[in-house]
């Protein structure tokens, strides 16, 4: 229903909106399942893993758009497209099959955990590269710097903060007010 799609054409704003609730809650439930300990724990298998898989893949995608004939962004974002899977849909296939707390789910979701990461990468790096040409490296170091000090100020709130005040509203008995702080 998005101003790309055949047919019926929805609020743009609305839909916009609704997407980005959804891949929040998305990415909550993941969250939910998957720590920063079990990432770790998974090491260099999904960290190294992941990173040459993402890199390769994208590298294959980029060198498939350049022989279709691409210029060399629009190539350079197929590849980076199609380097991730769903973390989500990875998520779900191992909930239904009870094979998250498997060594081989936890692994596949720290790898898939890494792609997330590198996403995030190429987000802010793809975006800064699809301006003008003028001024494209000052704002890929703007953008880089935004992430970096989104990160460090996330990171730790996220890792001892959340998790302090959750068990604090955990301790009310009141299941409401937990929903909706973790809503919020």
């Amino acid at each position: 229903i998005g101003p790309f799609t055949p047919g019926f054409v929805g609020d743009s704003a609305t839909v916009q909106s609704l997407a980005d609730i959804g891949v929040i809650l998305l990415m909550f439930a993941i969250g939910v399942r998957f720590s920063i300990g079990d990432l770790l724990a998974s090491g260099r298998v999904a960290a190294l893993g992941a990173t040459i898989q993402v890199l390769l893949i994208m590298g294959i995608g980029f060198a498939t758009g350049l022989l279709l004939g691409w210029d060399p962004l629009p190539s350079l974002f197929f590849g980076a497209v199609i380097s991730n899977s769903s973390s989500t849909v990875l998520s779900k296939v191992l909930g239904e099959r009870g094979q998250i707390d498997t060594p081989y789910g936890r692994v596949a979701l720290a790898w898939s955990s890494v792609q997330d990461l590198w996403t995030i990468v190429l987000i802010v790096v793809l975006s800064a590269l699809s301006g003008d040409g003028e001024g494209m490296l000052q704002q890929l170091l703007v953008d880089v710097g935004k992430a970096m000090f989104f990160l460090v100020l996330l990171i730790p709130i996220g890792v001892r903060l959340l998790p302090w005040l959750f068990t604090q509203v955990a301790q009310l008995r009141n299941r409401e007010i937990f929903i909706l702080s973790v809503a919020v």
